[in-house]
């Protein structure tokens, strides 16, 4: 489980509302090439979700999300549960499969992580992603 302190996020889905733990192991810029001879350029980052405020390995969930440049969005490229057994794995980048976004308290987490590390300005976390070409 993540090294990093843990942090309270409220999130909604099929189950309905409820609260789970964060832990960001990663946060950084990527460029890396794309299977079509393009490139895959935005922020990508290493996730641990626990169901429990402990964060034991037992009860979390590492997720590998990317937001590429044009991009308003975190969407979830691989998915491994706590036995770390692959729920599906898109490699970084990948939006020629079925695309999976993160939820909006997860996406809020990490933008505010990458805004805390300069990577983008605070006022642009929901706008499409830019990142100076020197990146």
């Amino acid at each position: 489980m993540s090294t990093s302190t843990l942090q309270p996020v409220e999130i909604t889905g099929e189950g309905g509302r409820r609260t789970v733990h964060v832990g960001i192991e990663k946060v950084e810029i990527r460029r890396e090439p794309n299977i079509f001879g393009g490139e895959c350029h935005g922020l990508y980052a290493h996730v641990s979700v626990a169901s429990e405020p402990s964060g034991t390995p037992e009860h979390s969930t590492n997720f590998f999300v990317s937001r590429l440049i044009g991009e308003p969005f975190w969407a979830v490229d691989a998915t491994f549960l706590a036995n770390g057994f692959p729920q599906h794995s898109n490699g970084f980048g990948a939006r020629y499969l079925r695309l999976r976004t993160l939820a909006p308290g997860l996406a809020a987490v990490l933008n505010r992580a990458a805004t805390e590390r300069g990577l983008i300005p605070q006022d642009a976390a929901d706008l499409p992603l830019a990142i100076p070409t020197n990146n």
